[in-house]
């Protein structure tokens, strides 16, 4: 885990704050994910996440719901996230295990853009992110 690998996106494609703690996920998404030019950056931690989203600005956060061991899980970093002055615009993708519909109502009143029930394919993953940065780049226009 580092805080910030990949390399350069294409024009046109977007950066990823790709959240997740587990090693397999972050593997296959984040190889997928450079594999369609995006670059992907993969903090070991959601306070790291944060942190990066305010210096790097990304064009999207994927984050899933848990992350064991933190003091912060998804939910708690996409609220942070949309009250930062600096990140507040920045979409944000919810993954998750977690089926209960409350966790779906608590994430889209907390400002979540996009939610993804796993296991999610690394194709839809990408179709969802192009989808959300697209809605953001023409409510910024």
């Amino acid at each position: 885990m580092n805080g910030l690998d990949g390399a350069s996106a294409p024009a046109g494609e977007a950066t990823v704050l790709l959240v997740t703690l587990f090693d397999d996920e972050r593997a296959i998404y984040s190889t997928y994910l450079r594999s369609c030019g995006f670059e992907v950056l993969t903090p070991d931690s959601p306070a790291h996440a944060l942190a990066i989203a305010v210096e790097a600005l990304p064009d999207v956060v994927v984050t899933r719901i848990l992350q064991p061991g933190q003091s912060m899980n998804g939910l708690e970093l996409l609220r942070r996230l949309k009250q930062h002055p600096l990140c507040s615009h920045i979409p944000v993708i919810i993954i998750t295990s977690l089926m209960q519909p409350e966790l779906r109502v608590e994430a889209r009143e907390s400002g979540s853009d996009g939610y993804l029930l796993l296991p999610t394919m690394p194709d839809a993953l990408v179709a969802e992110i192009r989808r959300v940065v697209a809605r953001a780049t023409r409510s910024i226009a």
